[in-house]
């Protein structure tokens, strides 16, 4: 083979050898970029950088306020109700959670006030309050590193890791901690209220009373998905209440209240 045949060859499967790595890699790019877990990390990103242009804008427009300038800050404040209420949010739910868990006596615990000083400047009008807050919140992020950007990342994409971190962190937010106690105590009182319903509505069907909401909530608190799909068809009202249809038949229902008359 002639020395420039030799180079030729050489040169062609150089190149052929370049076009498959160069298509590997490529292809090993685009599988990445696609990846769901690519996709959460791109978003946090971006959420958060959109936030703390917000925080930064909020500032600096506010001192402006301070002067007696008048400035619109109804952007800023979108931006921040939209960050409290994206899919980035709740995974810095579950983070701050587990980053306040690992404070200690010389580590602050300021990152669980994040979301109630977000919520404030969603709608404070004073000057004063809202500037500081911006302040105060961008400088939690001075302390925030891959390695914490990467946790935040994996709740986002892991959502059921994610709701365990959440609702372990609530119990040192004191706001969220004591909703959900109410909401206990509320449940609560609502199963005892459903118990003590049902022998009454089936009181009324006994008596004769043909009324589909009454059929309506004694299939509901029997779970019959059927019995529920029968009293929808025959008009009941998917917005009355069980006191209120009790209500409706106080009289029919004196009788059974006082112990006389067992259904």
């Amino acid at each position: 083979m002639e020395t420039v045949e030799v180079v030729q060859f050489s040169l062609a499967s150089l190149a052929l050898a370049i076009s498959v790595v160069a298509a590997l890699y490529a292809a090993q790019v685009s599988r990445e970029v696609s990846s769901s877990d690519y996709a959460s990390s791109e978003l946090v990103k971006l959420e958060t950088a959109k936030l703390l242009a917000s925080l930064r804008s909020i500032a600096t427009k506010g001192t402006q306020a301070w002067s007696g300038e008048d400035v619109d800050l109804t952007y800023e404040r979108q931006s921040i109700n939209e960050f409290i209420n994206s899919p980035t949010a709740f995974a810095y739910y579950a983070w701050v959670g587990l980053k306040s868990d690992q404070a200690s006596k010389c580590v602050s615990e300021e990152w669980r006030l994040l979301f109630q000083h977000l919520s404030e400047m969603s709608y404070s009008k004073d000057p004063q309050q809202y500037v500081w807050l911006a302040v105060k919140v961008e400088a939690l992020f001075d302390s925030l590193g891959e390695g914490d950007l990467k946790i935040i990342v994996e709740f986002n994409s892991d959502l059921i890791n994610g709701i365990a971190n959440a609702k372990q962190g609530r119990a040192g937010a004191p706001i969220l901690d004591g909703l959900h106690g109410m909401q206990q105590e509320r449940k609560a009182q609502e199963d005892e209220d459903h118990k003590l319903a049902m022998p009454r509505l089936a009181c009324l069907k006994d008596l004769g009373v043909v009324d589909p909401d009454v059929d309506l909530h004694l299939s509901m608190l029997k779970q019959d998905i059927n019995g529920i799909k029968v009293a929808l068809k025959r008009g009941a009202k998917v917005n009355s209440s069980i006191p209120e249809v009790l209500v409706r038949y106080e009289a029919q229902l004196a009788n059974f209240d006082q112990g006389e008359h067992q259904c």
